[in-house]
């Protein structure tokens, strides 16, 4: 069987066209009780305007945020109160949950928008105000976490964040007026607080307010948007046991092979094995003679070489070198981990892949993106690299079976996996005793289940990370790897499954020619995960993310019976890409029916926005493969189109159509044929509310067409088509050893 190179679509101006703009929207929701919805909403903003009227008074020259609730039915942007809002002279700074807006307010625009709701005649103004739910002040209720209204020593570091008004002089005046207050309440700069780096954007502080009361007085400051904790990161403890054989030795590493980056507890510096696989060291241990390394030691054996370790061909056949950075001993703060990471990025900009088997205990939000998370999406947007992140573990009593028997949120994923520029790894079982809790090929009872925050589909893939009995033993069943001292382990961990995927990343970066491209890299990652993976359910996607990544070759190169093209586009609000697409003629039925798999999947770096929690993402790219009858008329075909889409409210497209999702991934089985043989591509973006693009939004995707059999000359055919439809390709240039010899 011959092995054929992807086909790089040259991308083409010619085929941006112009859309339909359906324009703003004056819809009046609820039109019979509209002169009772306004009353009940000048109700509100009284009681708003009496509480910024203390509050404006006390703190001069500052801004405070109202939150705006909207009805469900008025999420989309096209029904958001914009103009009511710039009609008061107020100003929409982010946004909270799904349907909440923070606008900033001072003490004159505050007055000046409940005189518009209570007065204005505007047909558009009565259309925002039959959108609006719900006003109230953010008050310190909001700011205050549930964690901290529970704290009982208040000497001890807090995380406090301002709000950003998108605008410099308010911004400045607000932090003032807070360093003002601290500094009056006794705290001294750069002592008790300190302003911290995370993104342009996240306004933070570490603060000890050292007693209830400076707290109080404090936390009373309308500048706040929240007080929490900071996330801090430990060691972890691994459930390990001996394993069968000793001092198993690697052949000496190649200086061909990927570099991955090793952030974590360390290499042990004993493991003589491991030495030669080791291209440099930065060591952030405080006292290293005292360091626990077995956690990263045991990762390292599994960069180094999973499948001879593990004598088992589940594993992939590939390896990478290590550059290992120490940083965890005792207890690391997130800021701290944040400051090495820069550091280290900045240091070593040829490594292009980073693994952070790291993991909190803090259960991902449903709408909110987590500070740490957001710095790290930044970090990997401006040093151009991806982190591969560990789901995280659950590990209480019971253990999760399979079909799962947990019905709350005590299994979903943990920052700092909700990181959406990165990768995020599951965990699947391999083997099984009769003491498993498991079976193979289902998740591992520790893996920690998607979505991520907005329904993001989070993990992207999984891998095998080990099967146990229900308290954690994991004798016969774990990952095989090495201890400090060189010997053969076992344990189990989403942290031993994800260094699996950061060497198949990093080997796949590492044998395509040409500049680094994250969307590409990612997306032949996942899709050669969907490839292989059987149909998933919806809810199914949440545990074993879009399934386990292939072989190299794999993803990188088709079979005769397959064929796979990649389309790298630009896009522009308001215009849409389309491609004619070819369909292979073995794939065409002698009625004229078109059959076959095919499998489309989308990957794009949206731009992101660390004031707004529910709308972090701010662009949603959309694809579908789709034919065209005699009339002209496009029907989606990848994905199906549905009756009820159109008339979707934001939410519903949200969580079950992966709206704003920077992954996407559609296939459609057609074994009997459809009466559709001319088909197109079409590719385009869409924006929130008042978020204009500064340059267009790139995105990758990845189109296999295949013959269920595997027998047809897809490939051929696919080529022949190609060539007829215009298109001009040129190969994925890949290494030539992934190629059989012929």
């Amino acid at each position: 069987m011959n092995k054929n190179d992807f086909l790089v679509v040259a991308y083409d101006t010619s085929d941006i066209h112009a859309k339909q703009n359906r324009g703003g929207d004056n819809t009046i929701f609820d039109f019979a009780n509209f002169d009772k919805h306004r009353t009940e909403l000048v109700g509100y903003t009284t009681n708003a305007v009496n509480y910024f009227e203390k509050a404006f008074n006390k703190y001069p020259n500052t801004s405070g945020v109202v939150k705006i609730y909207l009805r469900e039915q008025a999420f989309a942007k096209s029904h958001r109160p914009t103009e009511i809002i710039k009609d008061a002279d107020c100003k929409i700074v982010g946004t909270g949950t799904l349907g909440e807006l923070f606008v900033s307010v001072n003490s004159s625009s505050i007055n000046k928008l409940e005189t518009k709701i209570k007065n204005s005649q505007k047909q558009k103004n009565i259309a925002n105000i039959s959108a609006i739910k719900e006003i109230a002040p953010y008050t310190p209720d909001d700011i205050i976490s549930k964690d901290i209204r529970e704290l009982k020593n208040y000497n001890q570091v807090l995380k406090v964040k301002l709000f950003d008004h998108n605008n410099d002089v308010l911004n400045y005046n607000n932090e003032l007026k807070f360093v003002e207050i601290l500094n009056k309440l006794g705290l001294q700069n750069d002592v008790d607080f300190k302003k911290l780096k995370y993104t342009k954007k996240l306004n933070i502080y570490s603060v000890n307010f050292k007693t209830k009361e400076i707290f109080e007085e404090a936390s009373d400051f309308i500048g706040l948007k929240s007080i929490s904790n900071f996330m801090s990161f430990c060691p972890i403890k691994q459930h390990s046991v001996k394993a069968a054989c000793n001092n198993l030795a690697l052949n000496e590493p190649n200086e061909k092979l990927p570099i991955v980056g090793l952030v974590d507890s360390g290499i042990s510096p004993t493991n003589e094995i491991l030495k030669p696989w080791i291209v440099g060291k930065s060591n952030y241990i405080a006292k290293p003679a005292l360091q626990d390394y077995s956690h990263g030691t045991f990762i390292a054996g599994l960069i180094t070489n999973a499948r001879n370790l593990n004598d088992d061909n589940i594993f992939p056949d590939v390896k990478a070198r290590i550059f290992d950075v120490p940083v965890l001993d005792d207890s690391l703060r997130e800021d701290e981990l944040l400051a090495i990471l820069e550091i280290e990025l900045e240091k070593h900009p040829e490594i292009k892949i980073w693994n952070l088997s790291l993991g909190t205990d803090a259960i991902c939000d449903d709408y909110s993106f987590s500070d740490f998370g957001m710095a790290l999406d930044e970090l990997q947007e401006r040093f151009n690299v991806i982190f591969v992140i560990a789901a995280g573990n659950y590990c209480e009593s019971p253990l999760r079976q399979w079909p799962s028997n947990i019905s709350d949120n005590a299994d979903r994923i943990t920052t700092p996996a909700d990181s959406v520029r990165a990768i995020t790894v599951g965990s699947l079982a391999h083997k099984q005793i009769i003491s498993s809790v498991v079976s193979p090929n289902e998740p591992s009872p520790f893996s920690r289940r998607g979505p991520g925050p907005m329904f993001i589909p989070k993990p992207e893939v999984v891998h095998y990370g080990g099967n146990c009995d229900k308290e954690l033993g994991c004798k016969q069943t774990g990952l095989v790897s090495f201890d400090e001292a060189g010997n053969l382990t076992e344990s189990i961990g989403t942290s031993f499954s994800t260094p699996i995927v950061s060497t198949i990343l990093a080997n796949l970066v590492n044998n395509i020619d040409g500049e680094f491209n994250p969307n590409l890299a990612k997306a032949l990652l996942i899709h050669s995960a969907v490839l292989k993976q059987k149909e998933l359910s919806e809810n199914d996607i949440n545990y074993f993310g879009f399934g386990v990544p292939g072989d190299l070759s794999e993803m990188l190169l088709s079979p005769d019976w397959q064929a796979t093209s990649i389309f790298n586009v630009k896009l522009q609000p308001g215009l849409i890409y389309k491609k004619d697409f070819p369909i292979p003629e073995c794939l065409i039925t002698s009625d004229g029916k078109v059959f076959g798999d095919i499998y489309v999947t989308l990957v794009y770096n949206q731009p992101l926005d660390e004031n707004n929690a529910s709308e972090y993402c701010r662009t949603n790219v959309d694809v579908s493969l789709g034919s065209i009858d005699a009339e002209g008329t496009y029907k989606k075909q990848v994905p199906l189109d549905t009756p009820d889409c159109a008339g979707n409210f934001e939410k519903i497209l949200i969580e079950h159509g992966y709206k704003w999702a920077p992954v996407k991934v559609y296939k459609r089985s057609i074994p009997k044929g459809v009466n559709a043989i001319n088909w197109r591509l079409n590719v385009g973006v869409i924006t929130r509310s008042q978020f204009e693009l500064d340059e267009p939004q790139d995105a990758t995707i990845i189109v296999t067409i295949s013959d269920p059999s595997k027998l047809l000359p897809v490939y051929n055919d696919f080529v022949v088509a190609s060539r007829t439809k215009g298109w001009v390709t040129n190969a994925l240039r890949v290494n030539n050893r992934l190629r059989p010899q012929q």
